[in-house]
């Protein structure tokens, strides 16, 4: 008998309404696809009898709320939560980006069931670590795998048996972890007197595409300037000299289409494409010309 696989998405994403990539891909499919009115269990209490009414497993991935009690408790089988962090490490809201953030090269997919008041407390089904390089891998790329391999632990290793891994599920291991609460805009800011290259390389993939990374720059008035491509630099004979400056000199590399910026530690990054507040994109190029750059030559400071 062929089987549906409904899904059930939040309506929005705090007060702006929401178009979920999950809803838009079920209703391209033709699968049911119903709204989370996520304003308390009172307003999503017909979603939570549907859900109740028609589904023999629950499965939830980066839900954004809390599922109530009685779906827990209503299902046929235990919900379980596919988590992107080797739990109780990173519980929270952003697992990933603090991760990277953190320089960690080792992260993973945790299988859990769900805690009727708490989120990521439930108990651990099943887990796999995933080797990440925060210094060179952006974020999507590091999301794309997780995804992947929480897929691969349900499909393979798990729904096949999955009364079994429900009866030795465990208790999370107690001790003080990590947390991953929501990122703030704020945390995009780049401070080179105190962070190496590997840091910001690290900041950069973790948060480049949401909400951005920045810093100031003096053209001559101090003006916000976003980072849109970067990376640890590739060595050169002026990457050498970029690294003998004070922290944000700017040195303009024009035959490899870059500025070298120097960090703590007497360290480097290149970047590519820059934007300054209420401008369109650059690349670097673009914005040496604009700032009568000279190729090879120091900027002290010109990021701040």
């Amino acid at each position: 008998m062929p089987q549906e696989v409904p899904t059930v998405t939040l309506d929005k994403k705090g007060n702006a309404p929401l178009v979920h990539p999950l809803r838009t891909w079920a209703r391209s499919h033709r699968l049911p696809a119903y709204t989370w009115r996520d304003g308390g269990v009172a307003e999503a209490s017909d979603t939570c009898q549907l859900v109740n009414s028609i589904a023999d497993l629950v499965l939830v991935a980066s839900f954004g709320a809390l599922v109530p009690s009685h779906v827990i408790s209503g299902a046929t089988r235990p919900p379980l939560n596919v988590h992107p962090s080797l739990l109780p490490q990173y519980t929270g809201a952003a697992p990933i980006r603090r991760a990277m953030l953190h320089g960690d090269t080792l992260t993973g997919v945790s299988l859990i069931t769900l805690h009727p008041t708490k989120f990521d407390q439930g108990l651990l089904v099943d887990q796999l670590p995933l080797t990440i390089n925060p210094f060179t891998e952006p974020y999507h790329q590091v999301l794309t795998r997780c995804a992947m391999l929480g897929a691969d632990m349900l499909i393979d290793r798990v729904l096949p048996h999955y009364d079994d891994y429900i009866r030795k599920a465990q208790s999370q291991p107690a001790g003080q972890y990590r947390r991953a609460p929501k990122i703030k805009s704020e945390e995009g800011v780049i401070t080179w007197l105190s962070m190496s290259a590997r840091q910001v390389a690290c900041r950069f993939n973790a948060l480049g595409d949401n909400p951005g990374v920045y810093c100031q720059v003096t053209t001559p008035h101090v003006t916000r300037v976003n980072l849109l491509q970067l990376s640890l630099a590739e060595e050169s004979p002026l990457t050498a000299v970029s690294a003998a400056q004070s922290p944000g000199s700017v040195v303009y590399d024009k035959s490899r289409a870059r500025l070298l910026v120097t960090c703590a530690e007497n360290s480097v990054v290149q970047v590519s494409r820059v934007q300054l507040a209420g401008r369109r994109a650059l690349t670097a190029v673009d914005f040496a010309n604009g700032q009568r750059l000279v190729n090879g030559q120091v900027y002290p400071q010109l990021f701040q």
